[in-house]
């Protein structure tokens, strides 16, 4: 099985059935909340409760390679965790799935990333609303990185949120570089799509690069990359010289894709609706690159191959579906 190493941000999720999410709520979209604010909330959220509330570690890059290690990899992290109950459970969590990591204690506390998730009859699927503590972000220090795990490792697993720290992303790139890894970026919000074109335009001849993110933000990149005289079909062919990126799109409304060599394949799975479903897209993610560096360890040799493509694009859609059915919003909690 594969070995991947992951550097990201921590949070712990908590999820909060409502009978009806607050008219006030519905405008928001990932509201950043002060710690005091948010412990401010929980009084009044805990009044409009339907149901059990739920708490699971978080954070792009932990999800990946947590998924990865439930289907088998050895999987490593590293990151900064609060020293509270919340960067026990954190910890915990990782354990539980197999992760070892190694994370630096020096915070007070851990992020928090507050659902609300609102489901009726008429609407079985439902509707959520996010707020996310200012303690999940970058707080990691470039030495915290594990040369040996990461030069061992068959993909460096990451998320677009480090570019925000210049000495931490520098660190990563040199790294990828040096041992020649390949580095996966998961977008994870529309907002970093232009930070992560521009590493595409600058990397993509450097190291071997997977992109993932869900299909708005996939196409927000393809836009940037227009403005600057090329595109994802173009980017991705592949000339021999060097590994051209790979380029995957989750689908929320429409089905998943992938551009390599300057194709475009589309999976044959027909279900990938609400795949934006919290955390599913994580899943996505870590179930493509478990599958796809199973099937041989050189990044390359895949490249010619749609039908091993598809297939992992399949496989991840049927992994990250049955998450979400079979455990909603709380990913991969037994």
């Amino acid at each position: 099985m594969p070995t991947f190493y992951g550097v990201g941000r921590t949070a712990v999720d908590i999820f909060i059935p409502v009978k009806k999410i607050p008219l006030k709520f519905l405008d928001q979209n990932l509201t950043r909340l002060s710690q005091d604010d948010m412990e401010s909330m929980y009084p009044h959220l805990e009044k409009l409760k339907s149901g059990e509330i739920k708490k699971v570690s978080g954070g792009i890059a932990s999800n990946i390679v947590k998924t990865a290690s439930f289907l088998g990899a050895k999987s490593f992290f590293t990151s900064t965790i609060g020293n509270d109950e919340n960067g026990k459970l954190f910890e915990k969590e990782l354990i539980k799935y197999g992760v070892c990591a190694f994370f630096d204690k020096r915070k007070k506390t851990t992020g928090t990333f507050v659902v609300l998730h609102q489901k009726t009859p008429e609407d079985i699927h439902g509707k959520s609303v996010c707020f996310a503590s200012p303690a999940d972000s970058v707080d990691i220090d470039p030495i915290q990185i594990r040369t040996h795990y990461l030069s061992n490792s068959d993909c460096f697993v990451t998320e677009a949120g480090l570019m925000e720290d210049a000495p931490l992303w520098e660190k990563i790139v040199s790294d990828c570089i040096e041992y020649k890894k390949p580095l996966l970026i998961n977008i994870g919000t529309l907002s970093m799509t232009e930070y992560v074109g521009r590493q595409l335009l600058d990397l993509y001849k450097k190291i071997p690069l997977i992109i993932t993110g869900k299909s708005t933000e996939i196409k927000s990149i393809d836009n940037f990359l227009k403005h600057n005289s090329t595109d994802l079909f173009k980017i991705t062919e592949y000339d021999g010289s060097y590994d051209s990126p790979l380029i995957i799109e989750l689908g929320t409304d429409c089905e998943s894709k992938a551009w390599f060599e300057g194709s475009c394949y589309s999976t044959s799975a027909t279900s990938t609706n609400y795949m934006d479903e919290i955390g599913s897209c994580d899943c996505f993610t870590g179930s493509f690159i478990t599958r796809w560096f199973s099937i041989t360890k050189a990044f390359h040799d895949r490249r010619k191959n749609a039908e091993a493509i598809i297939d992992c694009l399949d496989f991840a859609n049927e992994m990250a579906q049955k998450v979400r059915e079979t455990y909603g919003c709380d990913l991969l909690s037994k």
